[in-house]
């Protein structure tokens, strides 16, 4: 005879916001993701920053980083498998999202969004400011930095940008 298992029903279907409020003594952060525009440079100067590295483009890493760094912001640069961590730790308090012409956003906006939503995150939506140069990107996931990171013979995406509505 089979045991049936039973849920634990004090865990069930309750979302990371519900079991974890910001407390007092956590850091938390404002998210950008893209290119702010020059309005929030000064609107934004006392804030924490935090911003993810953007592969596999690495455009936070190379050109958002610079342009923080020349504006004095305090930020912060993280790798892009951390946003989970962060916002699930609460660390996060709002989302900025930079889009360009139309709705076109670089990649991974749209996994940025979606957590953001999850865990109960305000998120805005805005302009981006202008690039002077965008960065070269690898043909696809199997290259990084023009380097093979992958074995031969597999086949592999990589998104150029994400539209959200």
């Amino acid at each position: 005879m089979k045991k049936k298992r039973v849920a634990n029903k004090s865990n069930t279907n309750k979302r990371s916001s519900e079991r974890r409020p910001i407390s007092n003594g956590v850091k938390t952060y404002t998210l950008i993701y893209g290119m702010p525009d020059r309005d929030f440079y000064a609107r934004h100067k006392k804030e924490n920053i935090l911003f993810c590295e953007t592969r596999p483009s690495l455009f936070g890493a190379k050109i958002l980083a610079k342009e923080l760094k020349k504006k004095k912001m305090k930020s912060t640069l993280i790798c892009d498998s951390a946003l989970g961590h962060l916002f699930f730790m609460r660390h996060i308090k709002k989302v900025y999202l930079f889009k360009t012409n139309g709705n076109i956003f670089l990649p991974g906006a749209l996994g940025v969004k979606i957590l953001a939503d999850f865990h109960k995150i305000p998120v805005e939506i805005t302009n981006a400011g202008q690039l002077k140069k965008m960065p070269l990107t690898d043909k696809d996931a199997s290259t990084f930095l023009g380097k093979r990171v992958s074995i031969k013979k597999i086949k592999t995406l990589k998104p150029q940008n994400e539209v959200i509505s």
